[in-house]
C-alpha cells in the first residue's frame, strides 16, 4: 500500500496540513498517520475511511489513478468468480451507473442497511475465490491493491454510503454506526412481535 501513502501525503500536502493536524483530523496517532504514509503500515477499512472523511474525499481516492493492472491472462474476471459464488445480487460487478442509482441520497435508512446486507453477503461469498486467485501474489498487489479492487471498493463505499444516509436520516448519530442502527431495528421488530 505504499501507493496509497503516497496518495495521503500528496493530498495532505495539498491541503498545506502537516501530519498533526491529519491526525487529530482523523482521530488517530501522529505516528499512525506517518507509519502509513511511509508505507510501513496497512491502513485497515476503518482508518481509510477516517483519513478519507478527514481530507474530505472519497475513499476511492486515496488511491492514485492510472494503476497499470496486472497482466493476468488466464486469471478468471470479477464477474466469472461472482457467477462461480452463485450470488443471487449482482452490486459488486453491476455497471457503475446501476451501482451509484442503488444509493440515492433520499434513501430510507433501513432499505440502506438492506442493500448492505445484501452486499455484504455478496462480498463474503466471493471474497474466498480472489482470495484464492490472490494467494501468490505480494501483499501489495492484493485487496484494494491487486485486480478485483472493484469489490474491495464496491464494500467500502457500501459501508460508508449506507452510513451517510442513516446519519443524514438522523437514525444514528455522529459516535454510532450501523450495528446501533441494526440493533435498534431488531429491538423494534421484537417489541412489535411482543406487542402484536
Amino acid at each position: 500500500m505504499d501507493e496509497v501513502g503516497r496518495e495521503i501525503r500528496r493530498l495532505r500536502e495539498a491541503r498545506g496540513w502537516g501530519q498533526t493536524k491529519l491526525a487529530a483530523a482523523a482521530d488517530m496517532a501522529v505516528s499512525g498517520v506517518s507509519q502509513i504514509e511511509n508505507g510501513h503500515r496497512n491502513p485497515n477499512s476503518a482508518t481509510l475511511i477516517k483519513l478519507a472523511r478527514a481530507l474530505d474525499v472519497d475513499v476511492a481516492d486515496l488511491f492514485p489513478k492510472g494503476q497499470v493492472p496486472l497482466p493476468f491472462d488466464d486469471a478468471p474476471s470479477l464477474e466469472e468468480l461472482h457467477a462461480a459464488a452463485g450470488c443471487k445480487t449482482n452490486f459488486l460487478v453491476r455497471p457503475e451507473k446501476q451501482w451509484l442509482a442503488a444509493w440515492p441520497r433520499n434513501m430510507r435508512p433501513y432499505a440502506a442497511l438492506e442493500n448492505l446486507r445484501q452486499l455484504e453477503a455478496e462480498f463474503a461469498a466471493v471474497e474466498p475465490l480472489i482470495a484464492e486467485q490472490d494467494r501468490s501474489l505480494p501483499i501489495t498487489k492484493r485487496h484494494i491493491n491487486g485486480r478485483f479492487r472493484q469489490a474491495y471498493m464496491r464494500w467500502l463505499n457500501g459501508v460508508m454510503a449506507a452510513t451517510d444516509i442513516a446519519r443524514e436520516a438522523g437514525e444514528i448519530g455522529p459516535e454510532e454506526t450501523l450495528n446501533d442502527l441494526d440493533e435498534r431495528a431488531v429491538r423494534e421488530l421484537e417489541q412489535y412481535r411482543l406487542a402484536g
